[in-house]
């Protein structure tokens, strides 16, 4: 029973904290604007990550010749 308390004080600070970082923020409207992006941004980006993962895309590395001459 001692992990519901833990559970809401965990909820609270991570809470507050998001908080504060918006306050501190130059402009807190805007950062909260940008909130409901996220359900695009996440999925998203977690798609890239995992295609990367997997080596989609990957192409071999080989070094190129440079000139070492100066003029």
């Amino acid at each position: 029973m001692a992990l519901f308390p833990i559970s809401v004080a965990l909820a609270v600070s991570l809470a507050a904290f998001f908080a504060l970082g918006i306050l501190k923020t130059e402009s807190p409207l805007r950062a909260l604007a940008g909130i409901p992006f996220m359900l695009i941004f996440l999925p998203w980006r977690l798609g890239i990550e995992i295609l990367g993962l997997l080596g989609f895309g990957r192409k071999d590395w080989g070094r190129s010749a440079r000139d070492t001459s100066r003029p």
